[in-house]
C-alpha cells in the first residue's frame, strides 16, 4: 500500500509543481498517453524531459524530489534528478489503469495527506489533487498483496540505498514486520551504496547467493573459478564475511 501512495503522491506533486504538462490526472490516464509514453520519441523524451531541463524549471525540479524525497546520486546530481521523476512517473503512467482494473477499484488516498520537505507547504498542500480511495481495493491488497514478514525459509535482501522506483524505506518497514513474526533470525541484510534499481555489481550479486546457498544448505559454495583477480577474491570474501559471519 505504501508502494501504491508513493507513486501516487509522487504523481499528485508532480501536477502541482508541472501543471498541465502530462494529461490527465494521477488516477486518470489517458490509454493513447500509456501508448505513446516511452520509447526515443516518445511523450517523456519529446516533451517532458526538456520541460525538467530547462533552467529555469531546475528549482521546481528540486522541489518535487525534496517533498517526494525522490534519491538522488550526489557525483551525477542532474542525471539521476530526472531519472528518478521518470522512474516513479512511469509506473504512474503504465501501472495506474492496469492496478485499477486488477484490484477492483482505486487504492490510493491522499484526502489526509499533509506534502511536506520543501518550501511553500500551505500553498503545495491547497493545489494537491485529493482523491479517496475505494475501500475494497485497499482490502485485496491488504489480503493479497501485502508482505507478513512470518518467513519460513532463509532469505537475502540485497537492496540499493538510492532506489528511484522502489525506496529503501521499504527495508526498515519490512524489518518490523519481521521483529513482530519473530523471524527476523531468517533474514540477511546487505544495503548497496549506490543509486538506482537492482544497480548492484556483479560481485554483489554472487556474494549474496552464495550467503543464500549456504543458508539455504548449510554448505558454502566454491567460487574460486570466478577469481582469477585475487582483488576480487578478497572483495567477495569481506562481503560474505561481513554478512554471514
Amino acid at each position: 500500500q505504501m508502494q501504491i501512495d508513493y507513486i501516487g503522491d509522487f504523481r499528485v506533486l508532480f501536477d502541482v509543481f508541472f501543471p498541465g504538462l502530462i494529461p490527465g490526472s494521477s488516477l486518470d490516464i489517458p490509454e493513447d498517453l500509456i501508448a505513446d509514453w516511452s520509447g526515443p520519441n516518445g511523450y517523456w523524451e519529446r516533451v517532458v524531459e526538456p520541460e525538467l531541463s530547462k533552467p529555469s524549471n531546475r528549482w521546481k525540479v528540486r522541489q518535487l524530489l525534496q517533498y517526494t524525497e525522490g534519491p538522488v546520486a550526489p557525483l551525477e546530481r542532474r542525471r539521476s534528478e530526472l531519472f528518478s521523476i521518470q522512474e516513479a512517473i512511469w509506473f504512474n503512467i503504465v501501472g495506474t489503469n492496469d492496478a485499477i482494473q486488477k484490484l477492483g477499484g482505486q487504492p490510493f488516498d491522499n484526502t489526509r495527506t499533509v506534502y511536506r520537505g520543501g518550501i511553500a507547504p500551505t500553498y503545495v498542500n491547497a493545489m494537491a489533487e485529493r482523491t479517496g480511495a475505494d475501500q475494497a481495493a485497499r482490502d485485496e491488497i491488504a489480503q493479497y498483496y501485502e508482505t507478513t514478514g512470518n518467513l519460513q525459509v532463509p532469505t537475502v535482501i540485497l537492496h540499493t540505498y538510492l532506489d528511484p522506483s522502489v525506496p529503501y524505506w521499504h527495508v526498515p518497514m519490512y524489518q518490523l514486520k519481521l521483529i513482530r513474526a519473530g523471524a527476523n533470525r531468517n533474514v540477511t541484510h546487505i544495503p548497496v551504496p549506490a543509486y538506482g534499481h537492482c544497480s548492484f555489481s556483479p560481485l554483489e550479486v554472487v556474494a549474496a547467493f552464495a550467503i543464500a546457498a549456504y543458508q539455504g544448505t548449510g554448505e558454502f559454495p566454491d567460487f574460486s573459478i570466478l577469481f582469477d583477480d585475487p582483488e576480487l577474491a578478497d572483495q567477495f570474501l569481506k562481503i560474505v564475511q561481513t554478512h554471514l559471519f
